[in-house]
């Protein structure tokens, strides 16, 4: 299921879209400000991204501009009420892949994420080696020393969002955001995930890769 990183503030309007692209098949997370979005980035590996200019903390392509400065390819689509030609050609100069002014049909944009996804396709890393452990986004799998690895959904998530930042700390809080979106986990689901988790990846591999820093969170790394 792609997964989409929706930033903007407007809360209708965030919790309408959130819905018609969840029924397209999308899971959104929804971040309300620069500062949220770049929290999400961080630490999750989206497949697209819709971003309105008009932000509580600043213009969403001056964030987007940053963005491409550090290489970040994450396919972005610019949703915005400035509709005047030179706004659309400062947004797509600006390193938006594509530029939707509101008003808009929800069909139109789902449709033009569909394009942004085709032409990211193999531009955006996909598959993550962590010593003897691959972990293949696209494919939903996991290998360690060449031997599947049989995880649950929940499990499979998990460790994608561990790999995605492979060798820093990953807190309890953006590892269960990733994991469950919007919907509440109970309270100790994560520690669950995580426990069934390492004994599947201790069980098939001569050293441990998933490590817990009390009062951090958890990191993926060949060392301890």
């Amino acid at each position: 299921m792609p997964r989409l990183l929706l930033v903007e503030d407007h809360a209708p309007l965030a919790r309408s879209l959130s819905d018609g692209l969840r029924t397209h098949g999308y899971t959104v997370d929804v971040a309300p400000s620069i500062a949220a979005a770049g929290r999400r980035v961080e630490c999750f590996d989206y497949d697209v991204a819709v971003v309105d200019r008009a932000l509580p903390d600043g213009d969403g392509l001056s964030w987007i501009r940053g963005l491409r400065a550090a290489g970040e390819p994450l396919p972005i689509l610019v949703l915005s009420a400035r509709d005047a030609v030179d706004d659309r050609v400062e947004g797509l100069e600006g390193g938006a892949d594509d530029y939707l002014t509101k008003p808009f049909a929800l069909r139109e944009l789902v449709v033009r994420l569909a394009v942004l996804r085709r032409r990211a396709a193999g531009r955006i890393l996909r598959r993550v080696t962590v010593g003897d452990l691959v972990v293949d986004v696209e494919a939903c799998t996991a290998h360690r020393a060449g031997r599947p690895l049989d995880l649950s959904r929940r499990q499979f998530s998990a460790l994608a969002c561990l790999a995605a930042r492979a060798g820093r700390v990953v807190s309890r809080a953006d590892l269960e955001a990733y994991v469950y979106g919007d919907e509440p986990p109970n309270s100790n689901a994560i520690e669950v995930h995580i426990a069934h988790l390492r004994a599947k990846l201790d069980a098939a591999g001569d050293r441990p890769l998933l490590h817990t820093l009390r009062g951090l969170g958890y990191r993926l790394s060949e060392e301890p």
